[in-house]
């Protein structure tokens, strides 16, 4: 794999990297998550909280019992519900929070069991998917997040970029085989968030965001390898049910900005790149993933107007320790 083969100017990528503001993210990342479990007892809460974080005891979750009073619930990023017997009180105490709170997130525990995998599973993909802001703070901070979080912002990062090539003004249509030039001015801005996507996945990996030289040298080779352009056009064509021999230019913002996604995960976890044939299985996963994407064959003229991404809860990443 060429780091930066398929970029015309290195110039550009040094010029992005200069104007990235990290300052406000590194901020956002090692701000502590703060978590409120509720439990018809103390030991029930501490068995859900540990099932939840990966820790015993975590520093960032408060444990009570459901019948102590909760005065101040916008301190708590969010509140996790568990009351196997589906009381009416609980059922009451719900709604009571949700009418005196506008920020935190309420769940319930969708189980009679505090240590249930599957229900602490699917809390922290909807913590994940719910609170972008804390996203990075909750992977960075407990060991279990770790998965979630970053399928959380590469999720959100390529619909970013999808949408952006849908709307922005440019052609509609990269030539399978045409230059770099021909993506023009967008591909910068495209760059840009695969950046500082790439640096939420450092910060969700527990990297030292004090050492911005570091990070921007790990930066740039792995979001490099995203630019194989011409390579997610040829998979897409492929794979994508497009005639004459192109495609649109969301699929290729989309998938190339999930295998870079899936590129810095791998190196955050590993300690190296990823290989030329498991970038491509990257590639082709992402194009995979497009196809269940109900905004991708709509009419273009409307496309915009209701641009939705149906959330994947499954694994997409090739079997090496990647939990989706």
């Amino acid at each position: 794999m060429k780091p930066m083969g398929a970029i015309s100017n290195l110039k550009n990528l040094t010029q992005i990297l200069r104007e990235l503001s990290l300052d406000e993210l590194k901020e956002e990342a090692e701000r502590p998550p703060r978590i409120l479990v509720l439990a018809p007892d103390l030991d029930a809460a501490d068995a859900l909280a540990e099932t939840l974080t990966g820790e015993v005891r975590s520093p960032y979750v408060t444990c009570l019992r459901l019948d102590t009073p909760v005065d101040r619930l916008d301190v708590y990023d969010a509140a996790i519900i568990f009351d196997p017997d589906a009381r009416r009180e609980t059922r009451k105490l719900i709604e009571d929070l949700g009418k005196r709170n506008n920020k935190s997130l309420i769940i319930t525990w969708m189980s009679t069991d505090p240590t249930d995998p599957l229900a602490a599973q699917a809390v922290r993909v909807r913590m994940c998917n719910h609170l972008p802001d804390r996203v990075m703070a909750l992977g960075r901070h407990m060991p279990a997040f770790v998965a979630p979080a970053v399928k959380a912002v590469i999720d959100d990062t390529s619909a970013a970029n999808a949408q952006f090539a849908l709307i922005a003004n440019v052609p509609s249509i990269i030539p399978l085989f045409g230059t770099l030039a021909t993506v023009g001015a967008d591909l910068l801005v495209l760059t840009k968030n695969q950046l500082l996507l790439t640096y939420k996945i450092a910060a969700i990996h527990g990297r030292d965001l004090d050492d911005k030289s570091r990070i921007a040298r790990e930066m740039a080779p792995v979001a490099g390898a995203g630019f194989f352009w011409r390579t997610v056009a040829r998979e897409a064509a492929t794979l994508l049910p497009m005639a004459s021999g192109t495609v649109p230019k969301v699929a290729i913002a989309y998938s190339g900005t999930m295998a870079i996604g899936r590129a810095a995960d791998y190196f955050y976890r590993f300690g190296e790149k990823p290989s030329k044939g498991l970038m491509k299985s990257y590639i082709q996963m992402g194009m995979e993933s497009l196809k269940r994407r109900q905004f991708l064959f709509k009419d273009p003229k409307t496309v915009e107007a209701d641009f939705v991404v149906i959330d994947d809860t499954t694994n997409e990443q090739p079997t090496n320790g990647y939990v989706g």
